[in-house]
């Protein structure tokens, strides 16, 4: 099963609406997702999907990203009008990476995974009007091509992407405020700048720099860990980000903040404790209090919200805003508050945010390759792990909640079983396919707070629902027999009796006109060099044609190898020599497993069933089997046509009625397996019976003697025990019922 994402506009706004395709590449009315809206600044241009990862991008002068390609769109990037509207993606699968190419010739880089883009080429004024393209080689390499507009003149430029993340600074012209919730984790609170207005304000934090290391120039930093957006702007903050501190920020010292000799004062100016004004009382000798380069700053205050000092109106009284609303006064000593610089102006900025080192390593199923691809048959399940390893011990401490995510870009295709494995650094998803349908779905396993700079961020998984190509019936014999032992030994059975009879060359299979008449198409042994055995009829010599041997004067030409003359199948028939035998009367359970690469082998039993039929078109046999639940069902269904010719999986056997070679074809049931799963076997029957009609002859004639001799054995018996009397008639013949003539009768008989 496919899916289509199409893109509508309406009233300025853009909606991306995803339907699924059945077999026949219609719309399945049935399964049409909810719609995503845009924002209506976004000046939608084109959709592009990743046919690897299954992650659907639409661009324009935003870059937004669909992990599960249906219905959930992240915001990745906003362009400025410099920069135009992104237009072409380049991806390098082997590495997870990405390139993006703006129509001023801006290129952007970026990571499966990771919600962030950066610049790695800002196009010079005349170099907008060049024509440039993008290319992201396997191995990782990317490259600016264009073409100079005034020389026309072709230029190929490898990008160093490592060397222009790490100059890139993410910092923005607002005051920032902080709030310590432990010693190893702060709150960094986003104010807007002067003359901004909170509810129009756009945060400038985002989902984007998670994962990125915030540091003050003076000294410490932090990862950024999650970005919260307030439903509603709380004093001018618009924004608030998570850290975790890997390394003590810098506390403003009595000569950058000589307003900490002083005890501070907190007085709340309005009702909803929104805004504080900031009083300095009792300093020490020569103190100055506030001055203006305290704007911007933040007063930690121990056991209260801090405030971001907005504005200074004498060395004394300060305003600023909290953190959290203030209602009551507070009064603080001297040395127990002090004030940190995250402020942030025009001509120098305090801090900056720029790409962290790699500090995680993606480790994933060695028995899988990057890109795998993994085909599940109908009940067949596969389990997935990754695990986030740390580079460094730093970056173990900045661990806690689930570190790895994983999408699926088909989720209603198999059913998914998602664990985590130790501590969330590592998640294990057991896919199981129950339902009979087809289609294709990709497990992406990324860790969205990684840097740009790690080498592997992303590990994806192609699972099909289909025919396993490594997936085969076979068919095992009574008595198993070596490759050696059938090319070339002489097996035999426990009492001497040999298990493998030797075909003569150009041998063919009775037919129901008799042995001396065969009329199938397959020859065995083929060999053109000799005659043809059988061959005395027209009818016989019309039938009968080489395939391994076609076109050949001798055998050796025909090319048989060793696996052509140990298969069963019909299409190497010519090469065939040696068959397993049996004698008349032949009976042979029909046992078979499923033995698929890398998989344990597997008996075949309940529910499968099956067809059997023989490729020479022979009639002389039959099928006995066991009455199963699945079977029994099949037989009593009214849409299953001629349900008589299915047979169970086991309790099954063949009775050989006839003589010479049986080459039988087994196949399984349509709805059990996306594979049309077969298996051939071949079976020489020795002890030929007399053949048709001589043995009726001979049954008729037997029958007819021993009647005969029990006719002759009745009339000796007769003419041995039978007494013959004289019969008298007329007047003289005495009445039987005379007491005399009884008494003479009975002196007789004495």
């Amino acid at each position: 099963m496919s899916a289509i994402s199409a893109l509508t506009e309406r009233m300025g706004s853009y909606t991306v609406t995803t339907y699924l395709l059945n077999s026949s590449l219609a719309f399945d009315a049935g399964h049409c997702f909810p719609p995503f809206t845009f924002p209506e600044t976004f000046q939608v241009k084109s959709l592009t999907f990743d046919p690897i990862t299954g992650v659907l991008y639409v661009l324009g002068n935003q870059v937004w990203v669909s992990y599960n390609g249906i219905s959930h769109f992240q915001h990745v990037l906003t362009l400025g009008g410099q920069h135009g509207q992104v237009d072409s993606v380049q991806f390098s699968h082997n590495t997870g990476s990405l390139l993006m190419k703006t129509t001023t010739g801006t290129i952007l880089y970026g990571k499966t995974g990771i919600s962030r883009l950066a610049v790695v080429h800002e196009a010079t004024q005349s170099e907008q009007s060049n024509i440039t393209t993008i290319q992201a080689s396997h191995v990782g390499t990317m490259y600016r091509v264009w073409v100079d507009s005034s020389t026309l003149e072709l230029h190929r430029q490898k990008i160093d992407v490592q060397q222009k993340m790490m100059s890139l600074d993410w910092s923005f012209s607002r005051p920032l405020a902080i709030q310590y919730l432990s010693d190893s984790e702060v709150v960094i609170f986003e104010h807007v700048a002067e003359g901004e207005i909170p509810t129009q304000a756009v945060p400038r934090f985002s989902d984007s720099n998670v994962g990125q290391a915030f540091s003050l120039k003076k000294g410490g930093s932090g990862i950024i860990h999650h970005v919260i957006y307030p439903a509603e702007p709380w004093s001018g903050f618009v924004s608030r980000v998570l850290l975790r501190v890997r390394e003590p920020f810098h506390h403003e010292s009595m000569g950058e903040s000589p307003a900490q000799a002083f005890n501070l004062g907190i007085v709340p100016v309005n009702t909803n404790g929104s805004e504080v004004m900031l009083t300095l009382t009792g300093g020490l000798e020569n103190s100055t209090g506030w001055v203006t380069s305290d704007i911007g700053k933040t007063a930690i205050v121990v056991g209260h919200p801090n405030v971001l000092i907005l504005d200074v109106v004498n060395d004394t009284v300060a305003t600023g805003h909290p953190v959290l609303a203030v209602r009551e006064e507070v009064q603080v000593l001297t040395r127990a508050w002090y004030m940190m610089n995250l402020g942030n102006s025009s001509s120098e900025s305090a801090w900056y945010v720029k790409e962290d080192r790699c500090r995680h390593a993606l480790m994933t199923d060695t028995k899988l390759n990057s890109r795998s691809v993994v085909a599940l048959d109908l009940g067949d399940n596969f389990t997935v792990k990754a695990e986030v390893e740390f580079i460094t011990s730093v970056g173990q401490e900045e661990q806690y909640g689930s570190l790895l995510e994983v999408t699926s870009s088909n989720a209603i295709l198999f059913a998914t079983h998602t664990q985590s494995l130790v501590k969330g650094s590592g998640l294990s998803v057991l896919l199981e396919n129950e339902e009979f349908r087809k289609g294709v779905t990709t497990l992406t396993f990324y860790i969205p707070t990684a840097s740009l700079l790690c080498e592997k961020t992303s590990y994806t998984v192609t699972a099909q629902a289909c025919c396993p190509g490594n997936k085969f019936l076979v068919f095992h014999y009574p008595t198993f027999i070596s490759d050696e032992d059938y090319l070339t030994g002489d097996p035999q059975d426990a009492k001497g009796i040999k298990l493998l009879s030797d075909l003569p060359p150009n041998y063919r299979p009775p037919s129901q006109l008799g042995i001396a008449i065969p009329l199938t198409a397959n020859m065995y042994h083929a060999d053109p060099s000799k005659p043809r055995e059988k061959n005395t009829y027209q009818i016989s010599k019309q039938s009968g044609k080489y395939k391994q041997c076609a076109g050949k004067t001798t055998r050796d030409e025909c090319g048989c190898t060793r696996a052509m003359k140990l298969s069963n199948l019909v299409k190497f028939s010519d090469c065939k020599e040696r068959v397993y035998s049996l004698h008349h009367p032949a009976h042979l359970d029909l046992n078979f497993s499923i033995v698929q690469e890398g998989k344990p082998e597997r008996l075949l039993r309940e529910p499968y069933i099956y067809r059997v039929y023989e490729l020479n078109d022979r009639v002389d046999y039959s099928v006995s089997t066991t009455m199963t639940p699945m079977l029994t069902h099949i037989r009593h269904y009214d849409k299953i046509k001629n349900s008589t010719i299915w047979y169970a999986a086991e309790g099954t056997e063949l009775i050989l009625t006839g003589t010479g070679l049986y080459h039988m074809r087994v196949s399984l049931i349509h709805g059990m397996s996306f594979c049309d799963l077969e298996a051939e076997l071949q079976v020489y029957v020795i002890g030929s019976p007399i053949p048709y009609p001589v043995m009726y002859m001979i049954n008729l004639g037997g029958g007819t003697v021993l009647l005969g001799i029990l006719f002759l054995v009745y009339l000796v018996y007769l003419h041995g025990h039978h007494t013959f009397r004289e019969r008298k008639l007329g007047p003289l013949c005495k009445e039987l019922h005379d007491p005399i003539f009884r008494e003479e009768r009975r002196n007789l008989h004495d």
